[in-house]
């Protein structure tokens, strides 16, 4: 009995599966999104340290669990997709009742990661 092993691997049933081309983009949006945001700290440092130490360390942290979402992202974990939906409804609950609306800008990014997660789920492990 022989094993046709070009078809077996284009059939994903031997070896690593291949990040989605698509997933890979949206990664690399991602991670400049969060360099431009840690820039954004840094350069207008002394306005950060101005703030209250809860919206400092909220503004930190939310950086901190999108680079983790990232990561899940990139090594096509599922964590990544639920982390990812967690930080997204934490900011929404966040804009709730608040002085600074969440703009619908805001979103698009964070909701087209999550839908391309939604899509791609069940090649996630």
């Amino acid at each position: 009995m022989t094993t046709d092993a070009p078809n077996a691997a284009a059939a994903g049933t031997d070896g690593p599966q291949r990040r989605p081309l698509v997933l890979t983009m949206v990664c690399l949006v991602g991670w400049g999104t969060v360099a431009l945001g840690a820039a954004r700290i840094l350069t207008r440092w002394q306005a950060f340290q101005e703030l209250s130490p809860l919206r400092a360390a909220a503004t930190v942290l939310a950086l901190a669990v999108i680079v983790a979402a990232l990561v899940g992202y990139w090594r096509m974990r599922r964590w990544g997709v639920w982390l990812l939906a967690l930080a997204l409804a934490a900011r929404v609950a966040a804009s709730v009742g608040t002085a600074v609306p969440l703009r619908a800008v805001d979103l698009v990014l964070p909701v087209t990661i999550l839908t391309l997660g939604v899509v791609f789920f069940r090649r996630l492990r």
